[in-house]
């Protein structure tokens, strides 16, 4: 896809864009001080930050990427495709779905879902906190994420299982408006 055309394509609401979801900038001088100052008091660490998937501790925050526990890419999947833009600030400015992790293993974790991606440490407690994210948002899990917390848990998710955007109507509807030149911005 040439950027020209994928500027294009992210010009389109219905599609996913980042810059509809956070500042950066916003994000990086004011959202990541604030969910590093949360995670220090909530671990108890007396300044130190540590990381929720390891057991590295620095009290430098640049030592640390702010990782979304529910990416953005993934809510706009899993049911955030139709919000507001200002919901989907919201959302990616919450710090009770931001943690502070090792670059390493941020990347590692891109924007996969649960059924893709666990941390190395910490499982039961990183599948709390997206269920209860994903509860106060009302997003959904497919079938095979449900299995995950079913053999982590001991239960299903308490959150919907559905389809990821790309395989609803709401998407199919979308790529067919492309084909014959009818999209809506």
């Amino acid at each position: 896809m040439s950027s020209r055309k994928s500027a294009l394509y992210r010009s389109i609401q219905a599609h996913y864009n980042r810059k509809n979801w956070e500042n950066r900038k916003e994000f990086v001088q004011k959202t990541k001080p604030e969910a590093a100052q949360a995670q220090r008091i909530a671990d108890k660490s007396l300044g130190w930050i540590k990381d929720v998937h390891s057991d590295f501790k620095s009290p430098f925050i640049n030592h640390f990427q702010a990782d979304h526990e529910w990416a953005l890419h993934e809510a706009f999947r899993f049911g955030g495709a139709q919000w507001s833009k200002e919901k989907k600030r919201e959302f990616g400015s919450d710090i009770s779905n931001i943690r502070l992790t090792r670059p390493a293993t941020n990347i590692k974790k891109s924007a996969k879902p649960v059924d893709k991606w666990l941390p190395p440490q910490n499982i039961t407690k990183y599948l709390l906190r997206k269920e209860k994210t994903g509860q106060k948002y009302d997003l959904h899990v497919t079938k095979s994420q449900n299995k995950v917390y079913e053999e982590h848990l001991g239960r299903k998710s308490k959150l919907k299982v559905g389809l990821p955007v790309e395989k609803t109507k709401y998407c199919t509807t979308c790529h067919i408006n492309h084909g014959i030149g009818k999209h809506n911005k």
